[in-house]
């Protein structure tokens, strides 16, 4: 009987899923304290944009993770933001740039009005159905974006929060910078 009892129990624990995102992985930076997270994607190599000032923007490229999270009812996005880039200066690192109006700003280069969260910052983005997520990049203003270096290699940090239907999200996003793996194709002539 303890043979069967042990048996099925092992079948169980082999059927539950595991999680995917190693521990180490995910304490780049921790989440806001009391944070649901939402969606946890890992997007691999990719293009990442981020504010450099009120009217400019740069790209960079790396290993992305895009974290979707709803703080505790009574937090701002104000404050959301201010923590992180409190949590990016403690560690030596450095603020790129601040911003209370992230949303939207003019092209230097092209005078084009860019609408900076949904054109840039979202970039991408792995299309989830959930309304917070989906509105965050129209309405998310503040936002934070900082670097901090490590021995391996330089680590982007990039937040946007806002105030969706009286609940408040952020998204944050980690980008590693490492050279992408060139050595995957080869060509036979």
């Amino acid at each position: 009987m303890i043979n069967r009892l042990l048996a099925l129990a092992v079948i169980i624990l082999m059927t539950i899923p595991t999680q995917v995102y190693s521990k180490e992985k995910s304490e780049i930076i921790s989440l806001y304290k009391g944070s649901k997270l939402i969606f946890d994607d890992e997007i691999g190599h990719e293009e990442h944009y981020y504010m450099t000032s009120a009217s400019s923007q740069k790209v960079i490229e790396g290993d992305m993770r895009r974290r979707f999270c709803q703080v505790p009812k009574g937090v701002s996005p104000l404050e959301v933001v201010k923590n992180f880039e409190q949590a990016i200066k403690k560690k030596g690192g450095s603020i790129i740039h601040f911003s209370k109006q992230a949303n939207r700003f003019t092209d230097k280069k092209t005078g084009e009005r860019v609408w900076f969260m949904s054109k840039y910052f979202a970039n991408a983005r792995k299309q989830h159905n959930h309304y917070g997520y989906m509105q965050l990049v129209n309405y998310a203003r503040h936002y934070v974006v900082g670097k901090v270096a490590t021995d391996a290699n330089d680590v982007f940090i990039s937040v946007a929060a806002s105030t969706i239907e009286n609940k408040t999200y952020y998204t944050l996003v980690t980008v590693t910078i490492k050279p992408m793996d060139m050595n995957n194709v080869t060509l036979n002539i």
